[in-house]
């Protein structure tokens, strides 16, 4: 529950209020466009488009002000933050990376396993439309009710269970745990990949993401354990796979870690389906 005073409650109101009274001025400017005679109806499209970008921003500036600068803060992120003012405003674009490469892992019309999947955005925009069907856990309830109201899709099961404990006795194509690795402890993560492993039986793959620990401390106060390089990813993922792959990629503001592991053929393997390569 959010410990919010009374005076930023009052702030994000006030804010509220002037967003939705520039919006509704916005709007009768480009109202008044289209009562004129000879206004061009494509500049009418490009302004409302141009008003809808900033006010969307905006109001996700708003949302994210509340998610974190408001005690305590999630343990989960509304990726329509990212989509609709990060990437504008920072132009970041690092939160799209793991979504590409966890697809590239996926069995087309498979079974997945999510772990960790929080808000459901990548859930619903990245592997729903490659899966058979998904069952996606989280712990928060509020993350799972969030999913289900913003990111349902009808190949997805939103579930509330802690995966240390709770992750089904069933058999998958694909396991996705990204940005959650870390929010765990070494012993934790080994009794979790144990289970993945299991699930997948021998045939599927597991893929993910995590970040970077910083010389000057943890990201979050919710990290359990932050890896400090891809090997030390490696070593931990051997341990319950044959094959592993680890990279990294680095942003001004982010240093990444991307991860496939399994029993069998992994992305970009030279028997892996999706690629033809030459060499001389």
């Amino acid at each position: 529950m959010k410990r919010i005073s009374e005076d930023k409650a009052a702030d994000l109101a006030r804010d509220i209020r002037t967003l939705l009274k520039v919006h509704a001025e916005a709007m009768g400017r480009i109202e008044e466009m289209l009562d004129k005679p000879s206004v061009p109806i494509a500049e009418a499209v490009a302004e409302l488009a141009a008003m809808s970008r900033g006010f969307a921003a905006n109001c996700h500036d708003v949302k994210f002000r509340y998610d974190w600068s408001i005690p305590p803060a999630p343990e989960w992120f509304d990726h329509f933050i990212d989509s609709y003012l990060l990437l504008r405003r920072d132009r970041n674009t690092f939160w799209m990376e793991r979504g590409v490469y966890g697809v590239l892992a996926l069995s087309r019309g498979g079974r997945v396993l999510e772990l960790c999947c929080g808000d459901g955005y990548y859930t619903r925009n990245f592997y729903a439309p490659f899966a058979g069907s998904i069952v996606a856990l989280d712990f928060d309830p509020d993350a799972i009710a969030h999913a289900r109201r913003y990111n349902a899709a009808p190949n997805v099961e939103f579930r509330n269970a802690d995966i240390r404990k709770d992750i089904p006795k069933e058999t998958f194509d694909n396991v996705v745990w990204d940005a959650a690795i870390e929010h765990f402890t070494p012993d934790e993560m080994d009794g979790i990949l144990k289970t993945v492993s299991s699930c997948l039986d021998g045939k599927g793959c597991l893929s993910g993401y995590t970040i970077v620990a910083m010389d000057s401390g943890k990201h979050l106060d919710q990290h359990e354990h932050e890896f400090t390089s891809m090997g030390e990813l490696v070593d931990c993922l051997f341990t319950h796979f044959r094959n592993v792959k680890v990279f990294e990629t680095v942003h001004p503001a982010r240093h990444n870690l991307y991860f496939y592991a399994s029993d069998t053929v992994l992305p970009f393997d030279g028997h892996w389906p999706h690629v033809v390569e030459k060499r001389r």
